[in-house]
C-alpha cells in the first residue's frame, strides 16, 4: 500500500508520526507524498492546542479528502473522532526517522487541570515508556547515525519508569551516559514545579544533557496563573530561571504564553512582560489566548477583546524577537556544539542548531547530516549564528557555558 503522513503540532506529534512512519516502511508498505495521485492512505497527525490549530487541522483532512477521493484519510492525534487504529512498531527495532535529529516520545497524556487546555480530552491519563524500552530505542537512534535525541511527551514532567519508579531526571542521565562515540540528548519541554530541580541537578552531572530549558510559563501574573489552574507561582518561575542561570550562565531558554487569557488586565500582562523581558529568553512561542468549547476558561467573564489579545500576542512577539536577537549577539567569541542539519552544498555555508538550540550557519564545514561538530561563533545575522570554522565535537557535545544568556538580559 502506498501511505501518505501529514504531521501537524508538537514535537510528540512528530515524534509519534515518525514511529507510525517506520512501522508502516517495515510493514512493506511505500511511504508516498500527500501530493501523489497514486496515494491510497494518508494519515493526518492532528493538533488541537488552539482553535487555529485545530481549524487547520480539519481543513487538511477536508482537503486531502476531496483532493484523493478514492484513498483513505484518517485523522489522528488530538481531534475529536480521531482513529486509534495507526500503525505501531515495537521499540528499539533500529528505525531511523527520515529526519536529522531522533525524537524519542516517552510519556503521553496528562491529568488535566488547566482551565483552558483540551489537550486531556484527546490524550487520556498520564503513561510512561518503560525505561529499559526508552534506553534501547535511543541505542537504536544512536546505532542508525543519530547525533542528536530530543525527549518528548505530552506532559514530559510526569514521566515515571512504572517498575523502578525513576523519573525524568534519572532518564535523562541513563540516556546521556548511553556509550557511544558522541551524542547529546535535549529535553523537549518542561511543566515548572514538577521536576525541574531534579532536572538542572542531572544537567550539571551531565554535559552531555544540552544547556537548554523550554518552559510552559503561559503568564507570569499570579491573579492569571490561578485562573489557569496552573500549580507553580511568579515567584517560583522566578527561582527556576535563576538557579539555571546560575548552574549554566550561556544557558538558553524558551517559554510559551499566552496573551489575553479571560480576566487578564493591562496590568497582569504587564507582570508577564517585564518577567519575560527581565529573564531574557532566547525563544518565545506567543499565543493569543483561544477558547476552547467545552474548557472552564471558555465560560469566564470577562473575555478580553479579540482584537487586544492579538495586540498582546504581537507585542509580546516582538518582544521575544528582540532577545532572542540579543542572544545570538552575545554568543560572539564562544564555542559550542552544532548537530548539522543541512550540509554545505552549492556554496552556502552547512546549517544547524547549536547546543541551546539556536541557528547556526557554519561556513568551510564538510560535516554531513546528522554530524556533531564544534564551531566558533563568530557573530550573528539577526537571530541566527554565524561560525568561521567546525572541527569534531567531543563525547556528549560538552561545549564551555557563554555569557550570551547575560548579554540578553542586560540588552533589554
Amino acid at each position: 500500500m502506498k501511505i501518505a503522513f501529514v504531521t501537524f503540532g508538537c514535537r510528540l506529534n512528530r515524534a509519534q508520526s515518525a514511529r507510525e512512519r517506520a512501522a508502516a516502511e517495515a510493514s512493506g508498505n511505500e511511504i508516498v507524498s500527500p501530493d501523489d495521485p497514486q496515494a491510497e492512505k494518508i494519515i493526518v497527525r492532528c493538533c488541537s492546542v488552539t482553535a487555529k490549530a485545530a481549524r487547520e487541522s480539519r481543513r487538511a483532512v477536508s482537503a486531502l479528502r476531496k483532493a484523493h477521493p478514492g484513498c483513505e484519510v484518517s485523522a489522528e492525534g488530538c481531534i475529536a473522532g480521531g482513529s486509534p487504529d495507526a500503525p505501531s512498531l515495537p521499540r528499539g527495532t533500529g528505525y531511523a526517522p527520515a529526519t536529522a535529529r531522533a525524537y524519542l516520545d516517552v510519556q503521553d497524556g496528562c491529568p488535566g487541570g488547566c482551565t483552558f487546555c483540551t489537550v486531556p480530552r484527546f490524550r487520556g491519563a498520564p503513561r510512561s515508556v518503560p525505561l529499559e524500552a526508552a534506553l534501547s530505542e535511543a541505542r537504536a537512534f544512536i546505532a542508525a547515525g543519530f547525533t542528536e535525541i530530543t525527549v518528548t511527551g505530552c506532559n514530559l514532567a510526569l514521566y515515571r519508569d512504572a517498575s523502578s519508579g525513576a523519573g525524568l531526571a534519572e532518564l535523562l542521565e541513563r540516556l546521556a551516559r548511553i556509550e557511544s562515540p558522541g551524542h547529546r540528548i535535549r529535553i523537549g519541554s518542561l511543566e515548572p514545579g514538577i521536576c525541574d530541580g531534579a532536572v538542572l541537578s542531572a544537567m550539571e552531572r551531565n554535559p552531555g544533557i544540552c544547556r537548554f530549558l523550554h518552559i510552559p510559563v503561559q503568564s507570569a501574573s499570579a491573579a492569571v496563573l490561578k485562573r489557569m489552574g496552573r500549580t507553580y507561582t511568579p515567584d517560583a518561575l522566578r527561582e527556576l530561571v535563576a538557579r539555571a542561570r546560575k548552574l549554566f550562565p550561556g544557558i538558553a531558554l524558551g517559554a510559551d504564553v499566552i496573551a489575553g487569557f479571560p480576566g487578564e488586565t493591562a496590568a497582569e500582562f504587564a507582570e508577564t512582560a517585564e518577567f519575560l523581558r527581565e529573564s531574557g529568553f532566547a525563544k518565545l512561542h506567543v499565543f493569543p489566548y483561544s477558547e476552547r468549547e467545552g474548557t472552564p476558561a471558555a465560560a469566564m467573564k470577562p473575555q478580553v477583546p479579540p482584537e487586544t489579545r492579538k495586540a498582546r500576542a504581537a507585542q509580546l512577539q516582538k518582544l521575544g524577537d528582540g532577545m532572542r536577537e540579543a542572544f545570538a549577539r552575545g554568543a560572539a567569541g564562544t564555542e559550542d556544539a552544532v548537530c548539522v542539519e543541512t550540509p554545505s552544498r552549492a556554496g552556502m555555508p552547512a546549517r544547524g542548531l547549536t547546543d541551546g538550540g539556536i541557528e547556526c550557519e557554519i561556513e568551510d564545514c564538510a560535516a554531513p547530516r546528522r554530524a556533531l561538530v564544534r564551531v566558533k561563533i563568530a557573530g550573528a545575522k539577526g537571530a541566527v549564528l554565524s561560525a568561521r570554522e567546525a572541527v569534531t565535537a567531543p563525547r556528549g557535545g560538552d561545549s564551555p557555558s557563554s555569557q550570551n544568556g547575560r548579554a540578553c538580559r542586560q540588552a533589554f
